[in-house]
């Protein structure tokens, strides 16, 4: 839940406002797309929901936790131990192979069988086939797919997806978005997604507009296409 949420960042000559007075509540399972022009302050509000940036004012719950009260590396624990963030450009160890990305999260995280596990998360992201390929041979959809996996690994509660598909064509795209809905499916996990693609956002089940860093549209889905 975001309760009056706002951030302004600082520069040199003036503070910008990212994100004003932002409120609403995402329900346990539920799936939603952010959408909204560039520049709005899409990003930036999946970047305070995983306590990756700081509130400027207002409060943040999420699994009754209240984010903006916690130190820098409490918020640390608790990404690792709630959430999964999906990148748009992959963010994967380029000296690493699929599996080795995969098992990291999971020895930081002190798991054990890191790497049986991440083989299985590999598996659920359908590339089970490509474990010990590096990210420099594989294509721009098989290295999402690798971070895919590398953010269910731990099982989150809540999976945070910036612009999953915005690299990818729309076949490729298509496919990923499956396996993330699945999820949904499967284990209720809540998804977030900031999105572009109106096709992938009526795949939500609620989709929010952000116009300069304001909500201007909060609405359930009368459809939800597959």
């Amino acid at each position: 839940m975001l309760k009056n949420v706002s951030l302004t960042l600082r520069t040199e000559t003036a503070k910008v406002d990212i994100l004003k007075n932002i409120n609403f509540q995402i329900a346990t399972g539920e799936t939603v797309g952010i959408v909204g022009p560039s520049g709005s302050g899409k990003t930036s509000l999946l970047m305070v929901l995983a306590g990756l940036e700081p509130v400027s004012k207002g409060h943040i719950t999420v699994e009754e936790i209240t984010l903006d009260r916690l130190k820098e590396d409490e918020r640390s624990l608790f990404r690792r131990d709630h959430i999964g963030f999906v990148f748009q450009d992959f963010h994967l160890i380029p000296t690493m192979t699929a599996i080795e990305n995969v098992a990291v999260p999971l020895e930081i995280a002190s798991q054990d069988s890191p790497f049986s596990k991440a083989e299985l998360a590999l598996k659920a992201a359908n590339m089970g086939h490509r474990t010990n390929h590096y990210p420099g041979e594989l294509s721009g959809g098989e290295q999402q797919r690798v971070a895919l996996a590398r953010a269910i690994a731990l099982k989150p509660k809540i999976l945070l997806a910036d612009e999953p598909t915005g690299n990818l064509d729309a076949k490729t795209g298509s496919q990923i978005m499956d396996i993330v809905f699945d999820l949904n499916k499967k284990y209720g996990t809540t998804i977030v997604l900031v999105t572009h693609d109106n096709q992938l956002a009526i795949r939500c089940r609620r989709q929010i507009l952000l116009q300069d860093g304001q909500i201007k549209r909060n609405k359930v889905n009368a459809v939800i296409h597959p």
